[in-house]
C-alpha cells in the first residue's frame, strides 16, 4: 500500500527542514510517528496468512548483520554460547526500533548451517569444512520470529574462499572439485578469493540449488544479494560485456524462479551500489541491468540501493540520488527500501533524516542500516 502522498510530501519538507536538535538514533522507533508505530502489528497479522511469511514491506527498518559480527558469536563458542549472543543481537535490534535483519549467511561459498552444497562457514568453527554440533541459522531464525523480527537470508552468490580456506574442505563439494579450473572460477589477486564464473551454467545451477535448500529447509522471509556480481572483469573469464550481463540477468531470472517455486511468498531482492547518473552505476561496474529488473516481471520483488552520501555530497547528494531509484521504481511492482551508511552516520541528524524520508515517502518502503555494529556497537 502506497503512503498517502500528501503526507508523504509535508513529512519530507519538515524532516530536511525542521529537524533541528532532533534526537540522536538511539532507540529510533522515538523518531517515528504515532500512526507509523502501529504498523508492525498490522504486518505482522497480514503477512501470517501468507505461508507464515512475515514482511514489513512498506514499514521495513531493517540492518545488515554480516560474516564480520556472525564471526563474534560463533567461532570457538558453544550452542549455548551462541544463543546467548543471538539473544542479545536480535534483541539490540529489536530495541533499536527495528523490524527487519538481513543475515549473511554465505559470504564465501560457504554455510552457517549444514548444506549438501556447500562447505561449513570457518566463521562457524574456525576452520572451513568442519561442521558444529548445532545449526546456528535455524537458532537464529527462531529467536528473530519469537521478536516479531522478518529475516532475510543474505547470500553473496559468486566469492568462494581462499586458497588455505579450501585446503580444509572435503572433495564432496562441487567448490572444491572446481578449484583451479578456469571453466569454473578465477582468483582474484586483489582480495585473495575465489570467484565463480557468472556465465557459466554449473555454477548456476549450484547457486539455485543453495537457494532452494534454504527456501526449503529454513523459514526465511527472504533471499538477499549484495552488490557482488562482477569483482573479476569479464574479460579475465574470457567474454565481453554483453555477455557478462546476460549473465547477471540469468542468474536474477533463475533465483526469482526458484524461491517462487518453492514458497511464493518469500521476498527476493537485491541491494546495488546506490549511484545513479543516466542509468544506475553497477549496469556499468558490476554488468547488473537494473533498469530491466525493476521494470519487467519475473526478476526481483525489492531493490535496496547503498545510497551512502551526505545531502550536500558534491557528486551524488542524497536526495538528488535518491529521487532517481523512486521515479524508476515508483510505478512498478518492486519495492524500493534504501541502504543507509550508518557507518558514516550513526548517531547523526543526517541519519535521522534520511530514514523518515526513506519511512514518509509514499514511493519508498523503508531502509536498512549497514551494519549492526555501526548502529548498535560491538558484540563482545
Amino acid at each position: 500500500m502506497k503512503k498517502p502522498k500528501a503526507l508523504s510530501l509535508l513529512l519530507a519538507v519538515l524532516l530536511l527542514f525542521g529537524c533541528t536538535g532532533c534526537a540522536t538514533l538511539h532507540n529510533s522507533a522515538a523518531t517515528l510517528s504515532g500512526d507509523q508505530s502501529e504498523a508492525p502489528q498490522q504486518a505482522v497479522s497480514e503477512s501470517q496468512s501468507q505461508e507464515d511469511v512475515l514482511l514489513y514491506e512498506d514499514d521495513l527498518r531493517g540492518v545488515w548483520i554480516s560474516y564480520i559480527e556472525l564471526e563474534s558469536m560463533m567461532m570457538e563458542h558453544t550452542q549455548e554460547d551462541f544463543t546467548y549472543y543471538a539473544r542479545v543481537v536480535l534483541n539490540n535490534v529489536k530495541a533499536q526500533g527495528m523490524n527487519t535483519v538481513f543475515v549473511q549467511v554465505r559470504s564465501h561459498g560457504d554455510a552457517i548451517y549444514p548444506s549438501a552444497y556447500y562447505p561449513w562457514s570457518k566463521y562457524v568453527t574456525g576452520t572451513a569444512g568442519q561442521a558444529a554440533d548445532y545449526d546456528p541459522l535455524a537458532i537464529l531464525i527462531d529467536i528473530a520470529h519469537e521478536l516479531e523480527l522478518s529475516f532475510h537470508a543474505w547470500v553473496n552468490p559468486y566469492r568462494l574462499m581462499s586458497q588455505s580456506d579450501f585446503a580444509t574442505v572435503d572433495s564432496s563439494y562441487l567448490t572444491k572439485q572446481w578449484l583451479g579450473n578456469t571453466q569454473y572460477m578465477r582468483y582474484n589477486d586483489t582480495d585473495g578469493y575465489y570467484y565463480l564464473d557468472p556465465n557459466n551454467e554449473e555454477a548456476l545451477d549450484l547457486i539455485c540449488n543453495g537457494i532452494g535448500e534454504l527456501v526449503q529447509n529454513y523459514d526465511v522471509d527472504g533471499i538477499h544479494f549484495d552488490d557482488y556480481f562482477y569483482s573479476i572483469s569479464p574479460e579475465e573469464y574470457g567474454y565481453d560485456s554483453a555477455t557478462a550481463h546476460a549473465a547477471t540477468d540469468r542468474l536474477v531470472q533463475r533465483v526469482y524462479q526458484t524461491v517462487k517455486s518453492i514458497r511464493p511468498a518469500v521476498q527476493f531482492g537485491v541491494s546495488p551500489g546506490g549511484n545513479y547518473y543516466d542509468a544506475p552505476a553497477s549496469d556499468t561496474t558490476q554488468y547488473t541491468n537494473i533498469v530491466t529488473w525493476c521494470t519487467q516481471p519475473g526478476y526481483l520483488d525489492y531493490i535496496a540501493p547503498q545510497i551512502y552520501w551526505e545531502f550536500d555530497h558534491e557528486q551524488a547528494p542524497f536526495l538528488d540520488v535518491f529521487n532517481k531509484w523512486v521515479r524508476l521504481t515508483a510505478d512498478t511492482d518492486v519495492t524500493l527500501y534504501v541502504g543507509l551508511a550508518t557507518y558514516k552516520f550513526a548517531t547523526t541528524e543526517t541519519l535521522i533524516i534520511q530514514q523518515n524520508l526513506c519511512l514518509n515517502h509514499q514511493d519508498c518502503g523503508g531502509f536498512i542500516h549497514f551494519r549492526y555494529e555501526n548502529l548498535c556497537g560491538s558484540i563482545r
